[in-house]
């Protein structure tokens, strides 16, 4: 399912324009509050290809990846482990054990050396 914005005005003349965008692309070219304002109001019982696209990217915030995380309830997958495949949780998971090395190297230069890994 794509999901569409509609643009809708009225001209000077009178005359209605009506154009719709594909949301996907909308919202992966805006800042990253702009992901979480979408994520803080779409349905969390639906599987998100735009959330997806979201985990997916490299440059993704890490507190916006962990607030889908603790969002998902990853603890419904430890009791229905059979529904983890293609879940956020499961993406994120990926993503992270792609990463390895990547997470530290990112959250290091913040936390100089209080850091603890």
């Amino acid at each position: 399912m794509v999901q569409v914005i509609a643009h809708h005005e009225i001209s000077p003349n009178g005359e209605e324009d009506i154009r719709l965008e594909n949301v996907a692309e909308f919202i992966m070219d805006q800042p990253q509050v702009i992901w979480l304002l979408y994520v803080l109001n779409m349905n969390w019982d639906v599987n998100d290809e735009i959330v997806e696209a979201m985990i997916a990217r490299p440059d993704a915030d890490l507190a916006f990846i962990a607030h889908l995380f603790w969002g998902s309830e990853p603890s419904y997958y430890c009791k229905y482990p059979e529904s983890l495949p293609g879940s956020n949780v499961e993406l994120i998971l990926r993503n992270l054990r792609k990463s390895r090395g990547c997470l530290v190297t990112r959250l290091a230069p913040k936390w100089g050396d209080r850091a603890v890994f």
